[in-house]
Order: structure tokens, then sequence, then C-alpha cells
């Protein structure tokens, strides 16, 4: 990782005109050199994450359970005990490929929304790194419907989704200010979780240290 962060900040200088034009636009009050900080730390957790992201093809289970553990699980268990289904909606916060080995950490079936990739070897990669513990991989615009045929079986379940995307469509969106900006965000988990009467639970991903 630390490698990587040499070649693609120092060396090539990857999309670093971007990233420091956007911290500039979030954090105006903020000096250059916090902002250079800022973005020096921003491109060593990006490695991080893809180094992070390639080793789960390889990882073992014991490893994962040492390196990632799931706190305030008695949320969820509780939820299920009340036979509510849930989807969990996190954003590309932390490492989200992570939630790939939650089948590792809880009884109950798994899935998560993805959207294919135009490159049909990354597409089968993706995928591959994402269900290697079990998780169900559905492509997203069959997602709803997947989801009502498990309520008409009465299957229960939980479903992982990834919800800060550039919505596609802007007619179905919902705008707010997001740091100093007008952003659009999808609302499509609002009214699938109202229409199949699921609960909706945040995660919030804390890195405890590099590789936890």
């Amino acid at each position: 990782s630390d490698i990587i962060y040499l070649w693609i900040y120092h060396a090539i200088g990857y999309r670093r005109k971007v990233v420091r034009r956007n911290l500039q636009w979030a954090f105006p009050k903020k000096s250059k050199k916090e902002i250079t900080t800022i973005e020096k730390k921003f491109y060593r957790h990006f490695c991080d994450l893809a180094v992070e992201s390639i080793k789960v093809l390889s990882i073992d289970r014991r490893s994962v359970k040492k390196r990632f553990k799931i706190c305030n699980s008695e949320l969820i268990e509780n939820l299920f005990k009340t036979k509510k289904d849930i989807i969990i909606y996190a954003g590309h916060f932390g490492n989200w490929e992570w939630m790939g080995s939650f089948p590792l950490m809880v009884p109950y079936k798994l899935n998560s929304f993805y959207q294919p990739l135009q490159n049909t070897y990354f597409d089968q990669l993706m995928k591959l790194i994402r269900s290697r513990f079990g998780l169900g991989c559905i492509p997203s615009h069959q997602g709803y419907k997947k989801l009502v045929e498990m309520k008409t079986k009465n299957i229960r379940h939980m479903t992982l989704m990834v919800g800060d995307q550039s919505p596609a469509n802007a007619k179905n969106v919902i705008w707010t200010d997001f740091f100093n900006r007008k952003t659009a965000f999808l609302n499509g988990v609002d009214r699938i979780s109202k229409k199949l009467e699921l609960v909706v639970v945040f995660p919030h991903f804390t890195k405890s240290k590099r590789g936890y």
C-alpha cells in the first residue's frame, strides 16, 4: 500500500487536482497546509482500501473475524425477533467491501445489491470478492423484484446496499446541501422500505488501525 501510495500520489498524481479542488470546496476555511495534510491521508487510506479489497480474495475466515468486528449486533437480533427484515444501508465510508464477510458474523440470509460492470472480467472478479463467504449478489435493476419474491415466500433476510452513488435519474432524487454544494441523493430505499415494511439500519464504520 505504501509503494502504491508513492506511485499514484507522488509519481503520477492520479486525480490530485480533482481531489484538491473538492477539498478546498468542502473546507474553504482550512489553510493550504491543512488541505494538503488531508489530501495525503486520503490517498494513503485509498491505497489501503485497494489492497484490503484485493486481499479479500485469499483471506481466511479466522483472519476476517480477527480484523473485522460487529458492535451492537443485538440490534439486528432484536429486529429479527420482531419478524422485521432489514436493509443495511451504507455509504462509501471505511471499507464497505468488508460487508461481504457479514455471513460469517450473523446466522441470517444476506444479499447485496450491486451495479454490474461493463467489463465482464472485472464484473466477475467483484462478484467473487463479495460472495466468497456466502453473500448473495443481486444486480440493482433486479433488486426490488427479488425483495418482493423473498417477502412473498416469507424468507427472512438482510440486504446490504451502498446508497451514495450519483443518481442516474435526476427526477427521483432528494436535493440537499452537502459540503457546500447542492447534491442529489437517491431515495429508492426510502420508498422500497415503506412498501415492503423493511427496517433500514445505517452501519457506521471505524478504522481502528491499518487492516482493522
